[in-house]
């Protein structure tokens, strides 16, 4: 299953030139919003397909926000602060894999539907965390 989302990361990733260029990178995001949404909601759908068809769907937005993100804020950013920023993006990435691990960790012992549920509600958008 992680297998797939990772290739639909790349498929976001490699879309994210053509879509950016077509609708803008503003417009890119919001669409990223709006499929991380969508992944998370599908994702909470108690059977294995459409936890399968979620993290397809997260993956995407995933690769996709990676790639026009920091294009989009370094083209906004005054240039004295462009470095600080694509810092405190790496920063945000590394935060949100620990903080990922730590919902993991607080929730492997649960024995309810709500173990894998609530770490994609409170992570799912993360970049690579749940």
């Amino acid at each position: 299953m992680y297998g797939l989302e990772v290739a639909f990361i790349l498929f976001g990733a490699l879309s994210a030139g053509f879509l950016s260029t077509r609708w803008g990178r503003k417009t890119s995001l919001y669409c990223c919003g709006v499929l991380s949404l969508v992944g998370l909601c599908i994702q909470c759908v108690p059977n294995y397909p459409t936890l399968v068809a979620g993290r397809v769907v997260m993956g995407a937005s995933m690769g996709l926000g990676s790639a026009v993100s920091i294009a989009y804020w370094s083209e906004i950013a005054p240039p004295h602060m462009r470095g600080m920023i694509v810092v405190l993006y790496q920063f945000s990435i590394n935060m949100s894999n620990f903080l990922g691990s730590c919902i993991n960790q607080g929730t492997h012992k649960l024995t309810t539907g709500w173990a894998y549920r609530i770490p994609l509600l409170v992570v799912g958008n993360l970049p690579l965390t749940t």
